[in-house]
């Protein structure tokens, strides 16, 4: 399975060269409601202050630098599939497992921007709305067997808050289950409605809610 991330890991670095197309982000204002641009064309985006069931904030995006990808040992290449895993497809999941959200990357805990330009410059991402958004998917797929639920119901936005580029991840629930690979298991999460987290559900708990939110009937 080592050998499958690994390749994986490499395959993203190349694909961050590939595309060349200048970023069209712009801000409308310093405050939190800013012009993004989409397929339809520039509309505004509502950023919220506070996490909740539909929002989850995350400081940054973790990038494997070439240098790590190429010498890391494969502990060091664990911990950023770990950390890839925490920070983006675990959130992903646990919303299309739930009733959709936003996940929000350059964005503190208490609601403050704290901007992706690090990430952009440690992953060699020449823009936003191509290398960087591509370089999300690849991540995604290196835990969500599902492509056709990555390429359907899930949308990377760039925009401007306080100056300072954020990436919002907009969600939709999904129609099946969605799973989280791992060397070793197969996981599933939902959007806790106790607490703005993703909330991991095993064996029959997992079991009955996967039957009752997809109507699903599972093996006895």
């Amino acid at each position: 399975k080592h050998d499958i991330y690994d390749r994986e890991l490499k395959e993203a670095e190349i694909n961050r060269q590939e595309n060349i197309q200048p970023a069209a982000t712009n801000a409308k204002s310093e405050t939190d409601q800013v012009q993004s641009p989409t397929p339809e064309g520039k509309v505004p985006m509502e950023i919220p202050t506070v996490e909740d069931e539909k929002v989850e904030f995350k400081t940054f995006y973790h990038v494997a630098s070439y240098e790590e990808i190429k010498t890391g040992t494969p502990e060091e290449r664990q911990k950023i599939l770990d950390t890839n895993m925490n920070n983006l497809a675990k959130p992903v999941a646990s919303f299309a497992n739930s009733s959709g959200g936003d996940l929000f990357l350059g964005i503190g805990n208490d609601g403050k921007a704290m901007g992706l330009s690090k990430s952009k410059e440690r992953g060699r991402f020449k823009n936003y709305n191509d290398d960087f958004a591509n370089d999300i998917v690849t991540t995604l797929g290196m835990f969500i067997d599902n492509k056709g639920f990555i390429n359907t119901k899930i949308q990377s936005t760039f925009a401007k808050m306080h100056g300072k580029t954020i990436c919002r991840i907009h969600v939709e629930p999904s129609n099946e289950p969605i799973y989280l690979s791992t060397e070793k298991d197969r996981l599933f999460f939902i959007r806790s409605s106790a607490a703005p987290r993703a909330e991991q559900l095993r064996d029959d708990e997992k079991d009955k809610y996967i039957q009752d939110r997809f109507s699903v009937d599972m093996d006895p």
